[in-house]
């Protein structure tokens, strides 16, 4: 059984290129819904990192992975879109948490430990 990593997205850039974006993960959440399994885009390239219990609202993605953080996935994503990203994620029982970020294709990541 996986342990599930909480994922929080903010997608940044021109309104019509977030609007497309929010678009596509609407879509998939209503996929995700009718199909009972993770998403993923069409134009992905991945064998993981699929998106479970989506919702979204505004420009804001919240989502479960299994495991990990899937940010090569987002990273497609934004990529296909031409937007940009902030990203923070949750791991609780392995206690790992993290930020992330994605301006101008560069991808800055700062994972952390919860102390125990």
């Amino acid at each position: 059984m996986a342990n599930w990593c909480s994922n929080i997205v903010i997608f940044h850039g021109e309104k019509i290129q977030v609007n497309r974006t929010m678009f596509l993960f609407k879509q998939l959440e209503r996929k995700e819904k009718a199909e009972d399994k993770g998403q993923l885009p069409d134009f992905v390239n991945a064998d993981d990192g699929y998106f479970f219990e989506i919702w979204t609202l505004a420009n804001i993605l919240n989502y479960e992975t299994r495991w990990s953080p899937n940010t090569d996935v987002l990273k497609q994503v934004a990529d296909q879109f031409g937007v940009e990203f902030s990203y923070e994620y949750v791991e609780p029982m392995n206690g790992i948490n993290g930020k992330i970020a994605y301006r101008s294709g560069v991808l800055t990541q700062k994972d952390r430990k919860f102390k125990t």
